[in-house]
């Protein structure tokens, strides 16, 4: 028989407690406790609630794996469709009807926009990966407007009669354009969708009237062996700032050609052996901030070439070889701020060259070997301040020379080893304030003018050789 005990509080100590909701019995043979029937109920019922909680988690999370299943299986069917559209879309660039074809750039603008819209950049890639290797496709001037898609041709071969099927890209001309204004819509910085973090491949493109104005081009881009053809070819405001940026023998041959503003801050930007046939080539005030830019072996026939107020800044600027044969080359007010810029070899044959203005504040400024042939050439008041500024066995040979007022300030200055045969080459009011200056051992030393011709104790104890004029070499 079980004796109960009512849990209390000993009068003698204190009130008495409240009774509490239920009572503890105890078997007087075990001495262990049990819940009476009060306390039973209360776990029973929290049992009970624990169950229903359960069972609702467990509903809950079979309802979210139901949906996360139902959105993958979706996600799954969209991937499929958007592939499916891609497919499809790339044979509709290959159509020989230009209407389809260009349905299909706009249909791969779209698709480019919706894989875009998801984060996939890799597809977004891809897409413009096509419409770039349309551009580089085979062009001749003849599918600019051929209406003809299909030609059969008959003739003989081997005493055998042999017939020819031929299809053309009909209209060619239209649909490069028109790949050309969507890449460039999605590239400037008012674009709803912008594809400017891609790269872009040109590759050997044929590009008419190509207009790249106000572009913005964070990937790699390639335009080497590019043509470019029409009245203008426009790269003014753009800015290329990926790892390279590279325009290696591509030719300009448009009318007009501008890379006005531009700015170049990857860290390679390639003009190499690129040629610039255009009527005005232009690269004013464009700034060139990577670590290399090259102009090696670069071709200049325009009857302009500006790079007025262009800015190098990068540590290595070479036009190593590079030949400016046009009427006139301007680079007044031009900037040279990189460790080196290197003219060495580089011809300029123009009527005018000048140089007005210009200043090269780099470590080295190198003319060695150059050839100045054109009628005028101008370095008035060029300032050069860099730690060695070299011409040796540069050539001097054009109608008239100009370093008036041109400011030697650097450590050395040297024209060792030039030729000057021009009618007059003039040093008037020019400082030469370098630690040394040397016009030692001149191939040729013809009409030459100086502030102290007349009186030789003016020259600068610095310039060398101390015996003057300087003694040609031969």
């Amino acid at each position: 028989m079980l004796t109960s005990l009512l849990l209390t509080q000993d009068p003698s100590t204190g009130p008495a407690l409240p009774p509490m909701p239920w009572k503890i019995e105890i078997d007087p043979g075990t001495s262990e406790p049990w819940l009476t029937q009060p306390a039973a109920t209360v776990l029973a019922s929290a049992g009970v609630i624990l169950a229903a909680v359960i069972a609702y988690w467990t509903a809950l999370r079979s309802g979210k794996q139901k949906e996360k299943h139902f959105q993958q299986s979706h996600e799954l069917a969209e991937v499929r469709g958007l592939r499916d559209r891609f497919t499809t879309i790339a044979g509709q660039l290959a159509d020989p009807s230009a209407a389809v074809r260009t349905a299909g750039v706009y249909a791969m603008e779209a698709l480019a926009d919706d894989w875009l819209q998801r984060g996939q950049t890799r597809e977004v890639q891809a897409c413009i990966n096509v419409l770039c290797s349309y551009l580089r496709l085979p062009y001749t001037l003849s599918d600019r407007d051929h209406h003809q898609t299909k030609q059969v041709i008959h003739h003989r071969n081997a005493d055998r009669e042999v017939e020819e099927h031929l299809e053309y890209r009909q209209d060619d001309g239209q649909v490069r354009q028109s790949i050309v204004r969507t890449i460039v819509a999605h590239l400037r910085d008012n674009a709803l969708s912008s594809w400017s973090e891609s790269d872009y491949d040109f590759t050997g493109a044929y590009l008419e009237d190509a207009d790249f104005k106000d572009a913005i081009i964070r990937g790699t881009v390639s335009f080497r062996r590019a043509q470019f053809t029409g009245g203008v070819t426009s790269f003014a405001n753009a800015q290329f700032t990926g790892g390279v940026t590279s325009f290696e023998k591509a030719q300009f041959t448009s009318a007009d050609t501008s890379f006005e503003n531009a700015q170049f801050t990857g860290e390679l930007t390639f003009f190499e052996k690129a040629q610039f046939t255009s009527a005005e080539t232009s690269f004013s005030k464009a700034q060139f901030n990577g670590v290399w830019t090259r102009f090696d072996e670069a071709l200049f026939t325009s009857e302009l070439t500006s790079f007025i107020a262009v800015q190098f800044t990068g540590a290595w600027t070479p036009f190593i070889g590079a030949q400016f044969t046009g009427a006139r080359t301007m680079f007044d007010g031009a900037r040279f701020a990189g460790k080196v810029a290197c003219f060495d070899r580089t011809r300029f044959t123009g009527e005018l060259t000048s140089f007005l203005g210009a200043r090269f504040s780099g470590k080295y400024a190198w003319f060695v070997s150059a050839e100045f042939t054109g009628k005028e050439t101008s370095f008035h008041g060029t300032r050069f301040a860099g730690e060695q500024t070299s011409f040796e066995k540069a050539r001097f040979s054009g109608n008239r020379t100009w370093f008036d007022g041109a400011e030697f300030t650097g450590t050395k200055t040297s024209f060792d080893g030039a030729e000057f045969t021009g009618t007059k080459t003039s040093f008037d009011r020019a400082e030469f304030t370098s630690e040394q200056t040397s016009f030692e051992r001149p191939a040729a030393w013809q009409n030459l003018h100086f502030d102290w011709d007349r009186d030789v104790t003016l020259k600068p104890a610095t310039v060398r050789p101390h015996e003057w004029p300087p003694t040609p070499a031969r």
